[in-house]
């Protein structure tokens, strides 16, 4: 590894360039260089979206001359939360090379190990040790790093727009999501769905309402109106929410995975 700790990784095919550099012993990446990669123009709204834990600063200016100012980087469950929200083709291309690639490339000696340490651990038992104490919890968190970014891809995909607990939305504000991630659909047509496979009901009082199943499996969340009937009579009329669960759920029922979609 460079001396400043900075390694230009460079794919023809892909045409791009990702700078990474090591912070903490952990991999972190130029955010411009990504998102150069993956075609996303506003590099700090990008970044904006990410959690605090998976964005920093560089503390020189070694990458590159930034205005003066330390260039953003991104560790590697900011870079998968990137890649998902990528319209780009070539999005799993690219996130292919970097797992097939760069990482194990960065990793080759285990915990970046430079020239000097390896030296070090040759002439020190002790070290050595450590060293590999170190590379067996570095390969367990990145185990954990790769579960968690399987189990959030679906939040990703829609822009972590239903991961708090109070993310409950109407039916029809969920179709606009969808169809802006390209599924063709509307409100009326995903009520149709659901009264069709049985989710919701289809007539008099039930209609449109789920089925006690699926509020029960907390898909649905039901707020109830009273409204004035002509005869001056009142009527408690039922509005479906999904939940963030639910969100979840009947995108994957859908068919909405982040394997046959664009990435968002």
């Amino acid at each position: 590894m460079p001396q400043n700790g900075v390694v230009p990784f460079q794919n023809e095919t892909l045409n791009c360039t990702v700078r990474a550099v090591v912070k903490d012993g952990e991999p972190w990446f130029v955010a411009k260089d990504v998102c150069d990669a993956l075609e996303i123009g506003n590099v700090s709204q990008a970044v904006s979206y990410l959690d605090e834990d998976e964005k920093s600063n560089i503390i020189t200016n070694d990458i590159a001359q930034n205005g003066g100012r330390a260039p953003l980087i991104i560790n590697e469950s900011g870079l998968y939360s990137l890649i998902l929200r990528s319209r780009k083709p070539e999005a799993k291309k690219f996130k292919k090379w970097v797992t097939a690639e760069v990482l194990p490339s960065i990793r080759k000696h285990g915990v970046y190990a430079t020239g000097e340490k390896l030296e070090e651990m040759l002439a020190d038992p002790d070290t050595m040790i450590l060293t590999l104490q170190a590379l067996k919890a570095e390969r367990e968190k990145r185990k954990a790093l790769e579960a968690k970014a399987a189990e959030d891809a679906p939040y990703a995909y829609f822009g972590r727009c239903v991961e708090v607990s109070e993310g409950c939305i109407l039916i029809g504000e969920f179709a606009k999501i969808l169809a802006q991630n390209g599924m063709e659909t509307g409100q009326n047509r995903l009520f149709e769905y659901l009264r069709n496979e049985g989710i919701m009901g289809r007539h008099g009082n039930r209609h449109n309402v789920p089925a006690q199943e699926y509020i029960e499996a907390g898909y649905f969340r039901l707020t109830y109106r009273v409204i004035q009937r002509s005869d001056g009579s009142q009527q408690s009329k039922p509005t479906p929410y999904l939940t963030p669960r639910g969100q979840i759920w009947l995108m994957k029922r859908l068919g909405l995975t982040i394997e046959n979609i664009p990435a968002a």
